[in-house]
């Protein structure tokens, strides 16, 4: 099983377990939710807490945000994710990560009141923060 880290605070986010999509010219992994059991429920209970399952499994953390917040967030992490590239190098170049990536932006920006966000375990929100939105009767995570 390949476990998805987030590059910078090192959390765990995803895995290769989870059935995933690529989007956004290969900058964002979309991931479908469903809800299961909690793994605290009381067996005898017969309408246990029902949570989804990336939440669960990867113990992901909601957090909040303005949409000025979140661009402050995004201004930081991008350039994180800008420096990185500049120093790693390889297929994905800053300029095609900033034009792709601001077509999400964009979207996520125009929608704003309809996503959740999420840190991974350790509450950092130094790094990625994971998305999450609703889409009819399915929930959907989004991965940078």
């Amino acid at each position: 099983m390949k476990v998805y880290k987030c590059a910078f605070t090192d959390e765990e986010l995803c895995s290769d377990s989870m059935p995933a999509t690529i989007e956004y010219n290969g900058l964002i992994m979309k991931v479908p939710a469903k809800f299961v059991t909690a793994e605290d429920a009381d067996e005898d209970d017969p309408n246990p807490e029902q949570v989804l399952d990336v939440v669960m499994y990867y113990n992901l953390n909601e957090t909040t945000y303005t949409k000025k917040t979140y661009r402050g967030h995004l201004k930081s992490f991008f350039a994180k994710v800008c420096a990185r590239l500049e120093e790693k190098g390889g297929d994905l170049t800053v300029d095609a990560f900033k034009k792709d990536s601001m077509v999400f932006v964009k979207e996520i920006l125009a929608t704003f009141d309809e996503w959740q966000f999420y840190t991974g375990a350790g509450f950092d929100d130094s790094g990625v923060i994971v998305l999450s939105k609703w889409v009819g009767e399915e929930c959907f995570f989004y991965y940078w």
